[in-house]
């Protein structure tokens, strides 16, 4: 995440590295989904695609109010 520019704000910035370490999690939860088999871990890895995209949700209106563009 080192590779993205600054904006200048500080908020802005904040946001804009967390969604892509969101979304890293919802990858790697998706890995689990099609290859995992403990129940207890998959069961897990729903709850963190849930719960990550519902933040990235939040941040992308976050990163709107504030005035940057967010991420695809």
């Amino acid at each position: 995440m080192d590779h993205l520019p600054s904006t200048g704000n500080a908020d802005a910035d904040f946001l804009l590295m967390m969604i892509p370490h969101h979304q890293s999690a919802i990858d790697m939860a998706k890995v689990e989904l099609e290859q995992g088999e403990d129940p207890e871990t998959r069961e897990m890895a729903e709850k963190i695609i849930s719960a990550q995209q519902d933040e990235i949700t939040g941040m992308k209106a976050m990163l709107d109010r504030l005035g940057f563009e967010a991420p695809e």
